[in-house]
């Protein structure tokens, strides 16, 4: 078993560099981008096997070039996250 978290980020990032942030952070371990306004604003989820390791992805997301903020806005946490392919192993 492993740990599971998972949190709603939201990102505000400037009107012209939006489209390379996007692209940029939809390639990021972990994160998947739901909806692109288009205008900057993001709506994406952030996922890490430890807290540590989400935060630490989300921290990467407000430092990158042209992102203005971001907002955690649902966190999820399951230390008894069973695998799905651990699962189909056994």
């Amino acid at each position: 078993m492993s740990s599971l978290n998972i949190s709603g980020v939201l990102v505000h990032a400037r009107k012209e560099t939006a489209p390379n942030v996007a692209q940029n952070l939809g390639q990021l371990p972990g994160v998947e981008i739901h909806a692109d306004q288009g205008d900057g604003r993001l709506v994406l989820t952030v996922e890490g096997e430890t807290f540590s390791e989400m935060v630490n992805t989300i921290s990467e997301i407000q430092n990158y070039g042209g992102v203005l903020s971001t907002s955690i806005v649902y966190h999820y946490s399951d230390d008894h996250h069973q695998d799905p392919k651990q699962e189909s192993a056994q």
